[in-house]
């Protein structure tokens, strides 16, 4: 069961507990939705596994399964050739709106108006009608992305831009497996343009890089291993305490029915929809010692 605890949490985009700040006394531990390579930040799962009625993102085991069914109806042969990304250009570094130099013969890059979304009811924005194409591009935003369990869903190779942000799932990835690694230089829109060539003229390859993806996204991250990660981490965290966790008296406890009695209306289904209504029966999966603080696809 989940020990006794106390812990910090930071929603923002980014890390920011930075290793060159800490390299003479122990950094704070922070929880947080992604890190980097420099930073001390701990990966945790982030909301959207639970859903995002903002975007109307259904929970992930919801929303993984509505993916693969769609992913089946279309055979990866019988998908567009080319390169498919959709979001918003404007988040991030720059990188996004880079990929609108990408030649229209092998990448299809279309800009997402939320705001637009919103008033037609997200008619244009379903993640299961985004697996038409044969490849699936990846760019991080103003730190990770939410969308790359979704893109690796589609059972189409993943173009995975070189990101700076990881969250908890990456260090399982590798590259040439998982995902095919595009370098955020310069010349990525070139790099992009090689790999579909080379999936075009080599399918068999190209598909299994694709399956391997889907699989690892619906074996790997499936919820219960997402609630495993989880625990682990809690428990390391919990034996690392050099103090004993007080309730304090100014502490307010926080059941479901408090969530679902101050949960908007239209936020209410999702919250039930990923609600856990029994404990597991299995134990939780093993984990290996780390042996990095890189993600795999830096290092491979």
């Amino acid at each position: 069961m989940v020990p006794d605890l106390e812990l910090v949490f930071g929603c923002g985009d980014r890390p920011e507990i930075s290793k060159n700040a800490y390299q003479d006394s122990p950094p704070p531990p922070i929880f947080r939705y992604c890190t980097t390579s420099e930073h001390f930040d701990i990966p945790f799962p982030d909301w959207s596994f639970w859903g995002w009625p903002e975007v109307n993102i259904q929970p992930w085991h919801s929303e993984q399964q509505r993916i693969q069914k769609a992913s089946r109806e279309t055979p990866w042969k019988r998908r567009i050739p080319k390169a498919f990304w959709k979001g918003n250009l404007f988040m991030g570094n720059g990188t996004r709106m880079k990929l609108k130099e990408c030649s229209e013969d092998v990448a299809e890059i279309s800009g997402q108006d939320w705001n637009k979304e919103v008033r037609s009811g997200f008619r244009h924005s379903k993640l299961s009608e985004q697996c038409k194409h044969r490849y699936k591009i990846y760019v991080e935003g103003i730190g990770w992305s939410v969308s790359l369990k979704y893109i690796l869903a589609c059972a189409s190779p993943v173009l995975l831009v070189q990101p700076q942000y990881y969250e908890f799932l990456a260090r399982g990835l590798l590259a040439g497996k998982h995902f095919w690694d595009i370098p955020a230089t310069d010349d990525m829109c070139r790099k992009i343009s090689s790999a579909v060539e080379w999936g075009n003229q080599h399918p068999n390859e190209a598909m299994e890089i694709g399956r391997q993806g889907a699989r690892f996204v619906e074996e790997e991250v499936s919820m219960p291993h997402v609630y495993d990660y989880m625990l682990h981490l809690l428990w390391k965290y919990a034996e690392l305490l050099d103090f004993e966790p007080v309730i304090g008296d100014h502490l307010l406890e926080l059941c479901p029915e408090a969530f679902l009695c101050t949960a908007p209306s239209k936020e209410e289904p999702f919250f039930r929809a990923s609600m856990v209504h029994e404990p597991s029966t299995t134990l939780p999966c093993s984990f290996m010692d780390a042996v990095s603080d890189q993600t795999q696809w830096h290092s491979q």
